[in-house]
């Protein structure tokens, strides 16, 4: 078998690939080889999410005390994931982008960030998931959610 879109984690064929690594018992992946020309004998499974805090919006000039500020919260939020890593393990939790805010003198009412993880184990692949989806707020009112 025979793929193109397998950078983009293969949106084309990805059904494909399932059913045909199910009936496979050796892979070989033809990318460029790795450090001191070795060949690749491994591939990292990946996971995504995005965290979402939402807060209450409020003007930041006349009322600041009003809002509950969604960024704060969601920057915890983000340093928690941070802390996930286990990179002696091969597992990456990297927020990789982050959506915020409606104009400047507004307290956000929401925001969310996008996590990239990487895993060689699926029992590492578990734990994320069990801690990601278990993110409780800081910021007092705040509602923390996940999708991924």
């Amino acid at each position: 078998m025979v793929t193109t879109d397998e950078e983009i984690a293969s949106p084309q064929s990805r059904d494909l690939i399932h059913e045909t690594a199910e009936q496979a018992g050796l892979v070989l992946v033809p990318e460029p080889a790795g450090e001191n020309e070795a060949v690749k004998t491994l591939r990292k499974g990946i996971a995504r999410y995005w965290v979402r805090s939402e807060g209450l919006a409020s003007h930041a000039g006349n009322a600041p005390e009003a809002g509950i500020n969604a960024i704060i919260d969601n920057a915890h939020q983000a340093i928690k994931v941070n802390d996930f890593n286990d990179l002696a393990n091969g597992t990456s939790t990297s927020v990789t982008q982050l959506n915020d805010g409606v104009t400047m003198n507004v307290i956000p009412a929401t925001s969310e960030f996008y996590v990239d993880v990487r895993f060689t184990k699926s029992s590492e692949a578990e734990r994320i998931d069990t801690l990601i989806k278990s993110l409780e707020p800081v910021v007092p009112g705040a509602k923390v959610s996940v999708r991924g």
